[in-house]
């Protein structure tokens, strides 16, 4: 509280992980994962009205990440990596317009994954590739459901819901590129070669919840 405002007020902050890694085969495969989880917990400075008491918000982080490498024959290596991210929140969007039962639960999961490989032809010439994909999603779903009962009363204020909001956003991305050394005389010279394609898609809903009824 700071010259005279309420503002929200921290009730834990909770961390746990691990991570693990090693030799699959000695000098060829390697394995690396790591996993935590952290949850945040804050007191809002809006009331609950049937408890009397600060309404809490929750927040849950929840990464996952694992990775190969391979380096079977010495001029070529390897790796697949996987990353899966998860955030989860509880009452969101929570206003002097918009209460309790207007809120939402959040949730933006992602998973990437991505191949890439190294190859060295030669003293003088190497080439690298990746592809490479991602999965991501927002959903923003209201606590009383996606079908809910929306109430708007004479004080512009909201009941039952409100604001409905779901987008996913796949990408695919692919990357060749090579480098060739080379001398005339006293003077060296790289010649590089790449191509890359990136492909995004956009793809959302929005809605303020129907079936909406106004009371005095």
């Amino acid at each position: 509280k700071r010259q005279g405002f309420k503002t929200n007020s921290t009730r834990f902050i909770r961390e746990y992980g691990a991570e693990i890694g090693g030799p699959i085969f000695r000098d060829k495969l390697w394995f690396w994962g790591a996993a935590s989880r952290q949850d945040i917990s804050l007191n809002l400075t809006d009331i609950n009205a049937a408890t009397g008491q600060n309404v809490v918000s929750t927040a849950v982080l929840k990464p996952v990440t694992i990775k190969l490498n391979t380096n079977f024959t010495p001029s070529n290596s390897a790796s697949l990596y996987f990353q899966r991210s998860d955030r989860e929140e509880s009452n969101v969007g929570l206003s002097a317009r918009r209460p309790l039962d207007t809120t939402r639960d959040l949730g933006i999961p992602t998973s990437f994954y991505k191949l890439d490989d190294n190859h060295v032809f030669s003293p003088s010439m190497f080439a690298s590739a990746f592809v490479s994909y991602q999965d991501a999603h927002y959903n923003s779903i209201p606590v009383t459901g996606p079908d809910a009962q929306v109430v708007y009363d004479v004080n512009g204020v909201y009941h039952g819901g409100y604001l409905l909001y779901k987008t996913k956003n796949p990408q695919y991305q692919g990357n060749l590129s090579a480098s060739k050394f080379f001398n005339t005389g006293k003077i060296n010279h790289e010649l590089k070669f790449g191509f890359n394609y990136r492909r995004q898609i956009n793809d959302s809903a929005s809605t303020i919840l129907v079936g909406m009824t106004t009371i005095g």
